[in-house]
């Protein structure tokens, strides 16, 4: 006999993981992993949650020569020169994972990569952040989806 209880286990077994969380997905969400990506390099933060370090007086000095803003020895890095490196921060959703990227200069992320290390991309507690922000939403459209139609 089959019962209402099968029909949902077959409309459970037929949810798609990865479409639900593309449906759930949206800018707003995308742009508010960017902007947590933003905050960490304000804070002088990797992915580990390292800092990244201080400026070195002759690095601060030799910047100073050469730019309008100025930096301080000693003063946390940001990574923020003209800003260009901040926007080029972007988020995407992919099938079944989210990737932040940048369009910056390959050689020059290579670089700072190497001095730094991964920048681009959310701390585990940043991680954990952006889950427990979007798992209600989560929740609510798997709800919509398995009782629709059963």
């Amino acid at each position: 006999m089959y019962t209402i209880f099968h029909k949902l286990i077959d409309k459970i077994r037929s949810i798609s993981t990865e479409e639900i969380i593309a449906q759930t997905m949206d800018d707003d969400d995308l742009k508010f992993i960017e902007e947590l990506n933003k905050e960490q390099l304000e804070n002088s933060k990797n992915t580990e949650g390292k800092s990244l370090g201080v400026y070195h007086s002759a690095t601060a000095n030799t910047y100073n020569e050469y730019r309008s803003t100025k930096i301080s020895a000693g003063g946390d890095v940001k990574l923020y020169d003209t800003g260009a490196l901040y926007e080029s921060i972007k988020a995407e959703f992919l099938k079944d994972k989210i990737e932040i990227n940048s369009d910056y200069d390959d050689q020059i992320l290579g670089y700072l990569t190497s001095v730094y290390g991964d920048f681009i991309g959310l701390t585990k507690e940043n991680l954990e952040y952006v889950a427990n922000r979007i798992k209600p939403k989560i929740a609510r459209t798997f709800r919509n989806r398995l009782l629709s139609k059963l």
